[in-house]
């Protein structure tokens, strides 16, 4: 919702003074919060009161205008769409084109003195290495399904949001917030990951309202394959880790939309599963191993080499016996 001015705005030389003490004081550090802005709302402010921002080009011919009027209310109302009843930013948005990011001490003054909004605040969050800091606009998004008996990503429910998650959350809390879009009881759970491309997508983007992902990135539909199979990772690690530095994440950290598949399993309930559906689907092609297939096997020592099965037990896939090449016997 749209604020109303607390105080009357001061001259243009005032507003200026204020803002570059405010923003020489404010240092990039973890945790901090800063809030996006209208990058035409900005530009008009800073014609206003003569503001230079470290722009180029054009952006610095502006300052020269005389006179120019005040923006007005703040007007961040075309960077935001809202899904399932919830104000978000679209999709897209690209900084210095359509947005400018300010530190809250800005964003309170610009707030103060001109009402308007509505605010999209972010957080600071750590990158590769704990020198590496960014401000996160986009938080990692989570389309979550459950895994059915089959192994098989569930259908969709149109009701069920996205859930936003910080790259800068323990993991132990993402996991969580994961595990709760299952309904029913369950004793063990566990989330595998995968990060969307422009081709997972269902659909061109509308008015940068988040789009859909496709059935086949699910393993949906004839169109599904193994090699996308290959893509979800398992997200495992130490319930303090932060999230955006997990194995599962980190290679694709950047990418703002993730599907998420979320299996249980409950051995000690009557009709409950013993076995992880998941492992049904990343263990089939052990099913269908027979006697003078070549394959790849590890030793007790942990070495591989190049074999050949030689027996394989009923029900097919759960123990097989295998040669190595060179080897006498």
């Amino acid at each position: 919702m749209a604020a109303a001015a607390k105080t009357m705005a001061p001259a243009p030389s005032a507003q200026k003074r204020e803002v570059e003490q405010a923003h020489k004081a404010s240092r990039l550090k973890l945790g901090d919060r800063y809030y996006v802005l209208s990058q035409k709302w900005w530009a008009a402010w800073r014609d206003h009161v003569a503001y230079d921002d470290g722009g180029e080009g054009l952006e610095r011919l502006r300052l020269n205008s005389d006179d120019a009027p005040a923006p007005g209310p703040i007007g961040n109302e075309p960077l935001g769409i809202r899904v399932r009843g919830e104000l978000v930013l679209r999709e897209g948005l690209v900084e210095r084109d359509d947005y400018a990011l300010v530190c809250a001490a800005v964003w309170e003054l610009l707030e103060e003195w001109y009402g308007g909004g509505p605010a999209f605040p972010c957080r600071v969050v750590q990158g590769a290495s704990s020198a590496d800091l960014g401000v996160e606009v986009y938080p990692l998004r989570f389309d979550a399904r459950r895994v059915g008996r089959d192994g098989r990503a569930a259908d969709a429910d149109p009701s069920e949001p996205g859930l936003v998650v910080s790259r800068c959350s323990a993991l132990g809390q993402a996991r969580r917030v994961l595990e709760q879009t299952v309904e029913g009881g369950f004793e063990e759970a566990r989330v595998w990951v995968r990060a969307a491309a422009e081709e997972d997508y269902a659909g061109p983007s509308t008015a940068g309202e988040p789009r859909p992902l496709s059935e086949k990135f699910w393993g949906r539909g004839p169109d599904s394959d193994d090699e996308g199979e290959k893509e979800w990772q398992l997200l495992e690690g130490d319930d303090e880790a932060m999230l955006g530095g997990v194995p599962a994440i980190f290679a694709c950290r950047e990418a703002p939309r993730w599907g998420a598949l979320v299996e249980v399993r409950a051995r000690q309930t009557p009709g409950g599963n013993d076995e992880w559906p998941r492992d049904l689907i990343r263990e089939k092609w052990r099913r269908k191993l027979k006697p003078g297939d070549a394959v790849d096997a590890r030793d007790s020592e942990g070495r591989w080499f190049d074999s050949v099965v030689v027996e394989v037990e009923e029900p097919p896939g759960t123990k097989v016996k295998v040669h190595f090449k060179g080897w006498s016997s």
